[in-house]
């Protein structure tokens, strides 16, 4: 998905996943999209729905993803002109995060004006050979390099890249002008941006990475050039003489020190670093030599290894944000809007099976909990008739699809009945089919009242202790209260024998 497409659904999902009432994004508006983004992609009767009850023969989990990501993307679209239209904040915001770093060239100037003035010689017209400048930034990329390489290798071998500079560049776009602003503003529209910011850097964190290695890169190579350009022209109107002082170094150590910091530069000129005894003379304050063939020695070196290289790694850098730019990875499953968005075309040949052991629902917990099963198995998939099953009864033999056993949370669950309801359920499973656990907490916490939270945390545990004798997670929830994403979510991760990401993928 490139960029843009992202950002748009990014956006539309955080408005989805926050504005619950429609105050900003209109239920009526997103039913809407959907309809007119199946309608644009053909996708009315999709062509990825699994065989059976005549639907059409299933594509593969590739083709099914990019039918899907089309539809996203197209939906995103039209509530993002609507979203224009209505909230021309909305529109700033995108425009913002699609340059999150500064341009190339801006960072190249900047870094060589720097080095322009970073290295003045002193008014007596002299070189120090030992400047501070000159040694740090030779020693800086003589470091840098060899790091970069071991992080290459450690990624090739499997191991995860350290992610500094992810996190650096993320940071960096939402501590922006415009999240301060956000942060201030507060209230709901404050919220969407900043969840719209956080799933953006997350998302983009490999993208924001290869950008900031390459402004990296170029600003070391502007620094380079800039230094050794203020060299140049002040060399022009002053005649410096090359010289050295030192408290802790002599001439030896002088020697050893600059033919390994100059090695490149003494190959590419095909002459060597003086010997000892030369620069000996060369050193205290009244000393020197012309400084013409030192200044050229200290050039080829910065170039072969703080110029050519850097820029060299931020062309490589510059490539790979292109190849990320153009397909970022987006993980539906992590948004459960977007899983909810996409459950109206799925479902097609799915039977599902719903029970209720010994607990009565009312009309407005069976509509949640149909609306919830919607979701999350998908709106085509057939909800079977709720079965009340009594205290004690049994499964009825094996089923013919996934099954749904709704408990009451204000019964105290019991091995020697609950459980063993449990095993018969497990035990008449067919493989491939699922089993989903809903405690409805609906009855007991209108028991308990506003002050009953012990009492259900109590409750919950000691289902949870039942259950998981069996190996079962249940979703704990109230299904007279239509649930959000947050139910949404821990119904899909709730799934027997397997969270449905990860039985889907």
């Amino acid at each position: 998905m490139d960029p843009g497409s992202l950002r748009d659904v990014l956006l539309v999902e955080a408005f989805e996943e926050l504005d619950h009432e429609g105050t900003l994004l209109a239920h009526e508006e997103r039913r809407r999209a959907s309809r007119r983004a199946r309608a644009v992609l053909g996708a009315a009767q999709p062509s990825w729905e699994p065989p059976g009850n005549g639907a059409p023969a299933a594509a593969t989990p590739a083709a099914r993803s990019e039918v899907e990501e089309r539809f996203l993307v197209e939906r995103a679209r039209l509530l993002r002109e609507g979203l224009a239209r209505d909230l021309p904040g909305s529109s700033r915001l995108l425009s913002l995060t699609a340059a999150p770093a500064p341009p190339a060239w801006l960072v190249f100037g900047v870094t060589a004006l720097l080095g322009l003035g970073a290295d003045r010689l002193e008014m007596s017209q002299r070189l120090n050979l030992l400047s501070f400048s000159l040694l740090a930034l030779l020693a800086w990329n003589l470091v840098a390099y060899p790091l970069r390489v071991a992080v290459s290798v450690a990624c090739r071998i499997g191991l995860p890249r350290p992610a500094g500079l992810e996190r650096v560049g993320v940071w960096l776009a939402l501590q922006r002008p415009w999240a301060t602003w956000r942060h201030r503003a507060g209230g709901l529209s404050a919220a969407i941006h900043g969840r719209f910011l956080e799933s953006w850097g997350r998302v983009a964190a490999p993208l924001v990475g290869a950008r900031m290695r390459c402004l990296l890169d170029l600003g070391a190579a502007g620094l380079a050039l800039g230094l050794l350009g203020g060299i140049y022209l002040r060399g022009l109107v002053f005649e410096y003489r090359a010289g050295w002082e030192s408290t802790f170094l002599d001439a030896e150590q002088v020697h050893v020190l600059l033919s390994v910091l100059l090695a490149p530069g003494a190959w590419l000129l095909g002459r060597g670093v003086p010997e000892p005894a030369l620069l000996d003379a060369m050193g205290g304050p009244d000393a020197g030599v012309p400084a013409a063939e030192w200044i050229h020695l200290f050039a080829a070196t910065t170039l072969a290894l703080a110029i050519v290289p850097r820029l060299g790694l931020a062309a490589w850098s510059a490539h790979r944000a292109r190849l990320l730019g153009a397909s970022l990875c987006l993980e539906r499953d992590a948004f459960p809007s977007l899983a909810r968005a996409l459950a109206t075309d799925r479902g097609r040949g799915v039977r599902v099976d719903l029970e209720s052991y010994s607990y009565g629902l009312s009309d407005e917990a069976e509509a949640g909990l149909r609306a919830m099963l919607a979701e999350v198995f998908g709106g085509r998939a057939e909800l079977g008739e709720l079965e009340r099953v009594p205290y004690g009864g049994d499964t009825g033999g094996r089923r013919s699809g996934s099954r749904v056993i709704v408990f009451n949370a204000g019964q105290c669950p019991e091995r020697e009945v609950h459980g063993v309801h449990l095993a018969e359920a497990l035990a008449a499973a067919a493989p491939g089919e699922r089993l989903l656990v809903v405690v409805d907490e609906s009855v007991l916490r209108l028991r308990c009242g506003g002050g009953g939270a012990e009492r259900l945390a109590e409750r919950r545990r000691v289902w949870e202790e039942v259950l998981g004798e069996r190996g079962i997670e249940a979703l704990y929830c109230e299904l007279s209260e239509r649930g959000g994403s947050d139910v949404f979510a821990a119904a899909r991760a709730a799934m027997w024998p397997a969270p449905v990401a990860e039985a889907s993928g």
